[in-house]
């Protein structure tokens, strides 16, 4: 997992979330934190992108779907 890197998670609603790893790195208790980009777009939902942050484990359970660059 590096900054850079692109993942995506398909939901059963036609929605697909699109993640941008911004950088990833330890919070004040140490445990390992991805800040990402996200994109969603699809479904009933119109697109839209927003910065947030998971722990490490977390996304890379929901954001399972590398992209190939482009």
């Amino acid at each position: 997992m590096k900054a850079g890197a692109v993942f995506r998670c398909r939901l059963p609603s036609q929605v697909v979330e699109t993640a941008e790893v911004i950088e990833v790195g330890p919070d004040a208790m140490g445990i390992q934190h991805v800040k990402y980009n996200l994109v969603v777009a699809g479904g009933t939902i119109s697109s839209f992108a927003e910065m947030r942050t998971l722990g490490l484990e977390t996304f890379a359970n929901r954001y399972n779907e590398p992209v190939p660059a482009t």
